[in-house]
């Protein structure tokens, strides 16, 4: 009964689509300068020559009446009769309608074989890389960096790990979304190989990221913190969080803007291959 009340709307909605259309386009039409008569009598005709036609073709009577009787033509298959070709236009469309279908046929035909060819070369949308890759590793600036103990460092200071660089900050929600993320993915790689280095931006300095950290039980991130300001101009940033791939020979692999699940197994899974390529 729904499925069928839900047809019966749909029918409904689109027959009231059509005359408004219909209507529209009729109105339009009849408004847009020009005289359909005059095109169809030669020079000289006369006075009666032109009423005679206009009363064959019906216009001399009002727009309202010409509609309905368009209307009625119409909905018994009657769309009128081509002025130029002096032929009904019904058989002038069912004429054609052999070509124009096979050109449709056709075109169809050609939209899904490119469409599938494409569909069998792209990409998984699973099999891609979380963060988009560079075609070669770039170079980085660092901005000043403070750990936790107080120790002033760069990115030069983690040479020989790979590490993942995530700008964040305690007022960005995606940031605090992903952070037990961050947490469990330097639990389960960090090491000699591998280093989270979870930056934060705050200017609250590091009481207000040790206070977020114990309030969401993050266990196994060291403290970072840098500047605003000069973090986000030396590392590119333009909104947060931002997260970079940094080789053991602190260049940039790969990007993403935007918050991640940084432990999932695509996210390790380009971690250690870049881990792997030294």
């Amino acid at each position: 009964m729904t499925l069928l009340r839900s047809i019966l709307m749909r029918f409904l909605s689109t027959a009231i689509t059509l005359f408004g259309v219909a209507v529209i386009v009729f109105v339009v039409i009849r408004v847009v300068p020009g005289n359909p008569i005059a095109m169809m009598l030669p020079p000289g005709a006369t006075e009666a020559d032109i009423a005679r036609l206009q009363a064959q073709y019906g216009f001399d009577k009002s727009i309202f009446e010409q509609f309905l009787i368009w209307l009625s033509g119409v909905l018994q298959g009657d769309f009128g009769t081509s002025i130029s070709l002096r032929q009904p236009v019904s058989t002038l469309v069912l004429g054609r309608l052999p070509a124009t279908l096979e050109l449709s046929i056709m075109a169809l035909l050609i939209a899904v074989a490119l469409g599938g060819a494409l569909a069998l070369g792209a990409t998984p949308a699973a099999a891609r890389p979380v963060m988009a890759e560079h075609n070669a590793p770039l170079p980085m600036l660092s901005p000043p960096i403070t750990d936790g103990r107080g120790r002033d460092l760069t990115l030069a200071d983690f040479r020989g790990r790979t590490v993942l660089l995530n700008i964040w900050a305690t007022w960005c929600a995606p940031c605090r979304d992903e952070m037990p993320t961050l947490d469990r993915l330097q639990a389960k790689l960090g090491g000699p190989e591998f280093h989270v280095l979870a930056l934060s931006i705050d200017r609250g300095g590091f009481d207000t990221v040790r206070a977020f950290y114990s309030d969401i039980g993050i266990q196994h991130l060291a403290l970072y913190a840098s500047d605003q300001l000069r973090a986000m101009m030396a590392l590119g940033v333009v909104g947060l969080p931002t997260t970079l791939l940094v080789s053991a020979e602190g260049r940039e692999v790969a990007r993403k803007v935007g918050p991640a699940d940084w432990d999932s197994p695509a996210v390790i899974s380009q971690i250690k291959h870049v881990i792997s390529k030294g």
